[in-house]
């Protein structure tokens, strides 16, 4: 998490100074690389390795940095670049990320038996119960398990990017104002943070299962509403529902692949299968485009989401119902 929070760091000094297309490509090419190395995936295995019996809650708590990022940090980098210019946002931003490298370094430790403890304040008492299971990586791949967990996260990251990156063009196509448009988008995202609060509060009171059947039940309302969001009541109404679930994956990925495959391995097999909700993240994107410059409306695009969303959330109903049949 040091080294990729470090990198993203440097990255924004150096951006802060490019003079070149190519140099802006080449630094964020590599600043990508350190935001991989530094959030989603490291977060989540320290947070399932520390956290048993409220797991849902505390990767609640926690992933709500980035709703709570997009509503406080973008105001704060847009009034920097209209106040000093770009280069000093760049700037500004890259000596804040390099401030967090020693707090990282002082403060967290990857599993609880680093220091002496199990999780939820456990402390060990023999090398027994500090032992650890979980599949290998050639392992989780044979299992039925690990492919529905992939399928899922595959299909709800090609959901939630293919309708975030067009809501924008969207609303404004079916008649908002922009300024409209911008406060429907904020609510969706301010309502994230409510919504994985409550998912993961849900996942440890009734069960990871139901709560991947709500959120994608929840998500497939919203683009219900979406389809009818010319109405401004209505477009507030999806802003609150679709808010409230499509944060909710940031919870529901980390804590069904640790009830599924353990926590041994966990890196290394939640890593191969952020891979594939990436390949999903950018499909997305490009098959909202081409089916709207194919069609001219969005629609048809919707209508497919709410299929995607419904196997999406079979897929990951039926990894945890796997999960137990198998042991």
């Amino acid at each position: 998490m040091a080294a990729g929070v470090g990198m993203v760091g440097v990255g924004s000094i150096l951006l802060s100074r490019s003079e070149s297309l190519s140099h802006f490509y080449a630094v964020y090419a590599a600043a990508g690389v350190g935001q991989g190395a530094a959030t989603i995936i490291p977060i989540s295995l320290v947070i399932t390795n520390w956290f048993s019996a409220k797991r849902g809650k505390a990767l609640g708590i926690v992933m709500t940095g980035t709703g709570l990022s997009a509503m406080v940090m973008v105001p704060v980098t847009t009034w920097i670049v209209v106040t000093w210019g770009w280069r000093t946002s760049y700037l500004i931003m890259g000596y804040v990320m390099l401030i967090v490298v020693p707090l990282i370094l002082l403060f967290i430790r990857t599993r609880p038996s680093d220091m002496g403890l199990l999780p939820d304040g456990g402390e060990v008492r023999n090398e027994a119960t500090a032992v650890v299971d979980g599949l290998t990586a050639p392992e989780a791949f044979k299992t039925p398990a690990f492919w529905l967990i992939g399928g899922m996260m595959l299909l709800g990251g090609l959901v939630a990017m293919g309708i975030g990156v067009h809501l924008m063009p969207y609303l404004t196509d079916i008649g908002h104002a922009e300024a409209t448009a911008s406060l429907i988008i904020s609510i969706v995202a301010g309502l994230t943070v409510v919504g994985k609060l409550g998912m993961g509060f849900i996942a440890d009171r009734w069960g990871i299962r139901r709560a991947v059947a709500l959120t994608f039940g929840i998500i497939v309302i919203g683009i219900l509403l979406l389809m009818g969001a010319k109405a401004f009541p209505v477009a507030c109404i999806f802003a609150v529902v679709y808010g409230f679930a499509i944060g909710a994956p940031l919870i529901i990925n980390p804590a069904l692949t640790a009830e599924c495959m353990g926590l041994k391995h966990f890196g290394t097999v939640f890593g191969i299968l952020t891979l594939l909700s990436t390949t999903g993240v950018a499909a997305g994107a490009v098959l909202s485009g081409v089916i709207y410059d194919s069609m001219k409306t969005y629609i048809p695009a919707f209508v497919l989401f709410i299929a995607l969303a419904v196997i999406s959330g079979i897929c990951g109903v039926m990894a945890r119902g796997a999960r137990s049949q198998g042991g």
